[in-house]
């Protein structure tokens, strides 16, 4: 069973796809309307296409940050 989520939030600066399959991420696409720092809290370790960043472990799970390009979307693995 598949589940699709698309979020937007009007007070954020992002504009997010999630493709989640059994309660797991598969995939997620994250589009920044400006350019700011971007910070994933994640259970599991994520990678995101064409930034150098990693997760790293913190006391709840995993962060990875980066900063965003304005109008730039970004995959996560």
């Amino acid at each position: 069973m598949r589940t699709f989520a698309h979020v937007l939030d009007s007070s954020s600066n992002y504009t997010t796809n999630i493709n989640v399959h059994i309660g797991r991420l598969q995939s997620a696409r994250i589009t920044a309307r400006q350019g700011s720092p971007c910070v994933l809290r994640t259970a599991v370790p994520v990678s995101v296409a064409g930034v150098n960043a990693r997760s790293k472990p913190s006391g709840t799970g995993y962060v990875l940050a980066f900063t965003a390009e304005k109008g730039k979307t970004y995959c996560v693995q």
